[in-house]
């Protein structure tokens, strides 16, 4: 996937074969609610990774412990994008991502996305992600949760002294939605700018709100936000810990649903 120039930095020093990236198509990446090609019923999952990357930030001897962090210290939003590549098995979906084949095309650091210069990072995990499936043909659910991955993480960038790091414990960030739900959610978004809200798109808004809970980790514009973590993850009982603070979020169906009903008879467009 080539950097879009809005999003800051650029490539340098690297060729990423696109192969080796698990992105089966940009739309989901980047979804054009307009785009009426993309199917009512195409469901895509992406996975955001956040780790700490323990020896990129232990500059001249200072860990995160000793100095706190900072965005200059290695924290990153790493986010992985995985389409298609799904199995059924008794109600769970489960996002087949190879992590020791995952490569890093880019990091979410201050707002802006920053691409491998002279660095390329690979990582591993023994976990892979998985969404509790919960769909009907419409009005499908946005499912949003944390999950714990073991990760380690390799510079390829000098293929001579490249080694894997010591395993850690990291966060993914796991989403499941289709874009049916997105032009849905799209519609409801048009009619709160405008002030007219039923009292079920009110509710819909309400729950919409408790993702507040997965944004504590976030800053201004989306970046990570150091200082609303106050540990670092260095265990199992850490990450565990970390998950006991956010729960899994669901918007009820039944509700969507009627969302879907009355949109499709009062805006025909955004089917």
């Amino acid at each position: 996937m080539a950097p879009r120039s809005h999003r800051g930095g650029e490539f340098s020093g690297v060729e990423i074969d696109p192969d080796i990236i698990p992105i089966a198509h940009q739309r989901t990446f980047n979804l054009d609610l307009a785009d009426d090609e993309a199917g009512d019923l195409f469901t895509y999952h992406f996975t955001c990774l956040i780790s700490y990357l323990r020896y990129l930030a232990t500059a001249n001897g200072a860990t995160i412990k000793d100095k706190g962090v900072t965005r200059n210290d290695g924290f990153f939003l790493l986010t992985l994008v995985a389409n298609g590549a799904t199995i059924e098995d008794e109600g769970v979906t489960k996002i087949i991502i190879a992590l020791a084949d995952l490569y890093i095309y880019g990091v979410l650091c201050g707002g802006s996305w920053y691409y491998p210069k002279n660095n390329f990072y690979k990582i591993k995990g023994g976990t892979q992600a998985c969404f509790i499936q919960a769909y009907t043909d419409k009005g499908k659910i946005f499912k949003v949760g944390l999950k714990v991955l073991k990760t380690s993480v390799c510079n390829l960038s000098r293929p001579d002294t490249a080694k894997w790091s010591d395993s850690y414990y990291s966060l993914a960030v796991n989403i499941c939605e289709s874009t049916r739900f997105h032009k849905i959610m799209l519609q409801l978004l048009r009619n709160k700018y405008t002030g007219n809200l039923d009292d079920l798109e009110h509710w819909v808004i309400n729950q919409w709100a408790s993702l507040s809970k997965l944004w504590k980790f976030f800053g201004r514009y989306g970046c990570w936000n150091p200082e609303a973590l106050s540990f670092m993850i260095e265990t199992e009982q850490d990450a565990e810990s970390t998950l006991a603070i956010v729960k899994d979020v669901n918007i009820d169906n039944k509700q969507i649903q009627k969302l879907d009903a009355k949109y499709f008879v009062v805006d025909q467009s955004i089917r």
